[in-house]
């Protein structure tokens, strides 16, 4: 699946600059700022001759420190750009921002800033 792909090389790419989790929660002792890639919303089309659709994929930031809000929103800004750098072999991708937020969340001992950015890949 082409959502799948999206997400592994995405994955891989933000790798390279930040602490990257996945599905799975990052440790208690993780150093922050830190990415979690979450969820995938894919609208896949099936044809005859090709495959196409959209998918939509959520991209947390976290950070302990509340004076970071500009630094967790920067990390945001990167993420948008390195999934519009994304290409997949035989497929046309195209990554839009689908919205972004920064909270406050302090439901644990620890209050943390929570940047959620939502990524909207086309593909053809």
């Amino acid at each position: 699946m082409i959502s799948e792909s999206i997400y592994e090389l995405l994955g891989q790419a933000l790798d390279k600059k930040y602490d990257t989790y996945y599905l799975d929660q990052a440790p208690d002792d993780a150093d922050c700022p830190y990415i979690q890639m979450y969820s995938i919303y894919d609208n896949p089309s099936q044809f005859k001759d090709c495959e196409n659709g959209y998918f939509n994929l959520d991209v947390h930031v976290w950070h302990y420190r509340m004076d970071k809000r500009k630094e967790v929103a920067n990390i945001m800004d990167d993420i948008l750009r390195i999934a519009k750098q994304l290409k997949i072999e035989n497929h046309s991708v195209m990554c839009l921002c689908d919205g972004r937020r920064i909270l406050v969340d302090n439901s644990t001992s620890t209050t943390y800033l929570h940047g959620v950015i939502t990524l909207k890949f086309k593909y053809i």
